[in-house]
């Protein structure tokens, strides 16, 4: 069974839940990261496992070359865990990107073009798929939330595993010194909440570099306190970031925020602003 649409982004994403029915799932590992090579464009792989139509599969860490991109247009090339276990690349065709009302081209955030090329016929197990901007020509070129991850997380006995990863993108928007822009994030009474990516944007033009100093992103509690606080830009680590445990009676309503504490006002007009990205495990 396969949901399908005019966007495969899209369709990418709707398709992961019948995945994990299908017998084709991530049970742990293959995050994927940029690599640190200066002449070409590398992903990193963690080792992983998982099982691609019930058929287990298990790789050690591997790195995966992409081509280099478009002289005129972005691409998204999806990566995948192949049925020989190595790691794979399925190549999208150069695109350019929708506008948004100011005319400025939309980016890997939120541009439904370009789309990566049909992964209905692929023989592995996606886990990602990464933007490839035009003229990319080495790794200094991918950032690192330039990667989408695309894994279904079963656990190895083959049941939904406990674990309920979610998103949050905010902006970029308009933000005074002293305000702030929160994602609602809703958990019951007893979970654990990780957070295992975060990190604040200053965008410009439509292009994204390392927050101002005083820009932070929180774990707001449900008080209207801090559970916690960090002044980064984007950061990842599958262990965990920060822990916090739920245990206010019935639904707990805590807020992924991005905070203002810079000095100085943001405007968000003509692709300036400033954004968070939020990556939540909720145990």
């Amino acid at each position: 069974m396969r949901v399908r649409n005019n966007y495969p982004v899209t369709s990418i994403a709707d398709n992961l839940p019948f995945f994990g029915l299908e017998g084709t799932y991530v049970s742990s590992g293959w995050a994927v990261s940029v690599g640190e090579s200066g002449s070409a464009i590398e992903l990193e792989v963690d080792a992983g496992d998982g099982y691609l139509e019930n058929s287990a599969l298990s790789t050690t860490a591997q790195t995966v070359t992409l081509s280099s991109g478009d002289p005129d247009y972005p691409r998204r090339d999806v990566i995948y865990v192949a049925s020989d276990e190595t790691i794979g690349v399925l190549q999208g065709e150069p695109q350019k990107p929708p506008s948004d009302e100011s005319g400025d081209l939309l980016g890997p955030q939120n541009a439904p073009k370009p789309a990566p090329n049909s992964a209905e016929s692929l023989s592995g197990i996606p886990i990602a798929h990464c933007w490839v901007p035009a003229g990319a020509a080495d790794t200094s070129d991918i950032q690192q939330d330039y990667i989408f991850d695309l894994r279904v997380w079963v656990d190895i006995s083959g049941a939904t595993s406990s674990t309920d990863r979610r998103y949050a993108t905010i902006g970029p928007v308009a933000l005074d010194d002293g305000d702030t822009a929160d994602a609602p994030l809703t958990v019951d009474n007893g979970d654990t909440i990780r957070v295992v990516e975060w990190g604040a944007s200053l965008y410009d033009n439509g292009s994204k570099s390392d927050p101002p100093a005083g820009v932070r992103v929180k774990l707001a509690t449900p008080s209207g306190g801090t559970a916690s606080s960090e002044e980064t830009a984007l950061t990842r680590d599958e262990t965990g970031i920060v822990e916090e445990d739920a245990t206010d009676a019935g639904a707990n309503h805590y807020s992924l925020r991005l905070e203002n504490a810079s000095g100085t006002d943001y405007q968000s007009v003509d692709g300036q602003g400033l954004g968070a990205q939020f990556v939540v495990e909720i145990v």
